[in-house]
């Protein structure tokens, strides 16, 4: 697929925001480092569990790591394209005032 293809399907932004998009990740780090804490202990749980109640107890905290992390990135994205919206709002402004 080449950038044109790219950029009429409006994958890529224009070519106008490319030096002013924040490259940076919008997740909150310590949210999700928190998170990896508690799905690592959920590991450990189901692994040394060995069947029993520890293992149940592992299996809990494992899936509320999953919907954990669906929250957490679901919410970057959120955030991002409501920035990305507000990015384009504003050079369509720019290019009708001229």
């Amino acid at each position: 697929m080449s950038e044109q293809d790219l950029q009429e399907a409006n994958i890529l932004l224009p070519s106008e925001l490319w030096d002013r998009m924040d490259l940076h990740s919008t997740v909150n780090r310590t949210e999700l480092l928190g998170l990896g804490g508690l799905g690592a202990l959920a590991a450990g749980l189901m692994y040394f569990g060995d069947g029993t109640w520890w293992t149940w107890l592992g299996s809990v905290l494992f899936f509320l790591f999953f919907v954990g992390f669906y929250v957490i990135s679901h919410s970057a994205v959120k955030k991002q394209n409501r920035r990305l919206e507000l990015m384009y709002k504003a050079l369509h402004n720019h290019q009708v005032k001229e």
